[in-house]
């Protein structure tokens, strides 16, 4: 449901969803004013309509799912991370689960700003590799960048909701190798899924993917395989499937393989410059954060062609994003359309609302049971310069809303539009919308001191297999150590296969 101006007076809106609840109680309602109070008819009523197209599936859910945490003796609550960047408990969640959209990818990039900070470094972009797509996000100085409300979308449908700033392509380990009609050689976005998933799985499928070509290379250990050595790969089953691909293209196996990761990290390496260097970052100043079950596969050669000198891939980076919703806040934003000239700010009526929104947020802080030392209430409008139709988030200043005040906020926006676009201009500046950050801190999440070697990782080396490289565009095969990573010590240093020269060799 959504009336055109119930932003602004939610009146009507809520006398229909009373006779709704009466008449149909058994129905799911996903009204304007209770999902998203702000102005633009057209992307509110998108981002209303996918809140009632996820919301019955999802509300049954995580009802059922809460209520059998409870009975299993789990006192604490279930909470759900959002795609803003906060976790949302269960009542929050199925009242908005639009909210959740892509919360996800943005658990991955929180778990690689932790992974980061732990490491001791600030400026890190996430690369999570999963089965059928890769997440990518760039966080300058540890800091989440949201994206602006308009440029939020699920597919091509609008979704007007606080949502971190993350790329997704379809590149994953599930991504299908093939030639297309014109005789072009592709992989991806087309996956294999899970089941069958890739054909080495030996679950029936046929079609060679970026996991048979791992596994062909010598990247991936048959006689490991996959879930601690409970599912087998099978290099044969890969070998056929990619054949399939070679001789259409007159290739060995080998160099198809090669060929169709190199298409994959050449996707992630463009989606990466697109999330740093358009931004007026310099992804040699980062860390890249190595993610997912094929992260790590892909992390050093995506690292090399971007000149990024750091590559860090924490332990166990296939539940990073488990990891990040340790890692991150309760969090609730309460959200009004509030629209002032500042030259002509109505003080009293900002004032009242801003308060209003902070009392709905302590409200459900008190309703989640944060204690008063571990709360915080930000306050951020959307402004922009008169006549934009574009807004800006920015925090605002703190204290009464007196001309200093008024000019410490246009200083902040100015700066954020700065930020933002690369200039500001001397222009009158409005707010257009008004927000409250209710947010519950959680204990810092911690890691275990890892024990100090000698540099000498030979206690850690399970074998020596050929791998295949490229090398100069020629597939080589080179002996390659393998290590078991749980028995190496902090100050270890490995060295690349011993068969290149000292100038190829990468630590």
């Amino acid at each position: 449901m959504c009336l055109l101006h119930s932003y602004l007076s939610p009146e009507h809106e809520q006398r229909v969803a009373a006779i709704l609840r009466e008449e149909l109680p058994e129905a799911y309602l996903s009204v304007s004013h209770e999902v998203l109070p702000l102005y633009r008819e057209f992307e509110r009523f998108s981002t209303v309509a996918l809140n009632a197209y996820v919301g019955p599936k999802v509300s049954r859910y995580l009802e059922r799912f809460d209520g059998a945490m409870r009975d299993q003796g789990f006192a604490h609550g279930v909470q759900l991370m959002q795609s803003s960047g906060g976790m949302a408990t269960v009542e929050s969640a199925v009242q908005r689960p639009v909210n959740l959209l892509m919360s996800g990818p943005v658990a991955g990039l929180i778990g690689g700003i932790w992974a980061g900070r732990v490491a001791g470094l600030e400026n890190v972009v996430t690369l999570d590799i999963g089965g059928t797509s890769a997440d990518i996000g760039v966080a300058a100085g540890g800091q989440l960048r949201m994206r602006h409300l308009l440029d939020t979308k699920v597919g091509d449908y609008q979704a007007m909701v606080p949502m971190v700033d993350i790329d997704t392509i379809g590149a994953g380990g599930g991504s299908i190798a093939y030639v297309d009609d014109g005789g072009v050689f592709r992989c991806g976005p087309q996956s294999a899924g899970a089941d069958p998933g890739p054909a080495c799985y030996g679950r029936g499928g046929t079609l060679p993917t970026s996991t048979d070509a791992q596994l062909l290379l010598g990247r991936l250990r048959p006689d490991r395989g996959l879930l601690g050595g409970a599912m087998t790969l099978d290099p044969g089953l890969a070998e056929a499937a990619m054949r399939t691909v070679a001789d259409r293209l007159g290739m060995t196996v080998e160099e198809a393989a090669l060929g169709a990761l190199q298409l994959q990290k050449f996707g992630m390496t463009q989606a990466i410059e697109l999330n740093s260097v358009r931004r007026g970052y310099d992804p040699r100043d980062f860390t890249l954060v190595a993610a997912g079950g094929a992260g790590p596969l892909f992390a050093c050669d995506i690292a090399l062609e971007l000149d990024i000198p750091r590559v860090l891939v924490p332990p166990h980076p296939g539940i990073l994003a488990a990891t990040g919703l340790l890692a991150t806040d309760l969090q609730h934003e309460f959200v009004a359309t509030e629209r002032h000239a500042l030259e002509t700010l109505d003080a009293a009526r900002l004032s009242s609302r801003l308060d209003e929104l902070a009392a709905q947020a302590v409200a459900q802080l008190d309703a989640d049971g944060v204690p008063d030392d571990r709360r915080l209430v930000r306050r951020l409008a959307d402004c922009r310069y008169a006549g934009q139709g574009y807004e800006v988030r920015t925090e605002l200043p703190a204290g009464a809303l007196d001309e200093a005040w008024k000019a410490e906020l246009v200083e902040r926006f100015h700066r954020a539009h700065e930020a933002e676009y690369g200039h500001r201009f001397d222009a009158k500046v409005e707010i257009v919308n008004v927000r409250v950050v209710g947010i519950g801190r959680i204990p810092e999440l911690r890691s275990d001191e890892l024990e100090r070697g000698d540099g000498d990782p030979s206690r850690a080396r399970t074998l020596e297999r050929e791998v295949v490289f490229d090398v100069d565009g020629v597939a080589e095969r080179h002996a390659t150590p393998f290590y078991d990573r749980a028995l190496l010590r902090a100050g270890d240093e490995l060295l690349g296969p011993r068969s290149w020269s000292s100038t190829t060799r990468r630590r």
